[in-house]
């Protein structure tokens, strides 16, 4: 992760935009476009047309929240037995691009879940 949020700092992206899915079992999220603006975020808008409106208890933020959330799983887990802790990150900007926090004893993802990034693009 310190490889990455060098690559993330040092690219000095504040205007991007990236598409956002989380799964947080037993619940799905609706897959969001998130537009991020001087390193805050602009607008949080569903991919799917047909259901535009967000659910409740669907936290998005600028990369640096996806690093925040990250730290937290890694420290939720250092205390868990059997801890399952997956995160990709991008070979360039250093941003993000999967994470997955659950246990080894149950398939399902614990309350950090999972999610991914995709379609990330710098904005001028």
């Amino acid at each position: 992760m310190k490889t990455a949020r060098t690559r993330w700092k040092a690219a000095r992206l504040q205007n991007y935009r990236y598409d956002f899915a989380r799964i947080a079992a037993p619940l799905r999220f609706p897959d969001v476009t998130v537009s991020v603006e001087g390193g805050r975020v602009a607008t949080v808008m569903s991919v799917d047309s047909l259901a535009p409106d967000l659910p409740g208890g669907l936290t998005v933020g600028p990369v640096e929240a996806l690093f925040l959330e990250i730290t937290q799983a890694i420290t939720y887990q250092r205390a868990q037995p059997c801890a399952d802790l997956r995160v990709t990150y991008d070979a360039v900007d250093g941003y993000p691009r999967t994470f997955y926090s659950g246990s080894r004893f149950s398939p399902l993802a614990d309350g950090y879940a999972e999610w991914r990034v995709t379609n990330f693009s710098a904005r001028p």
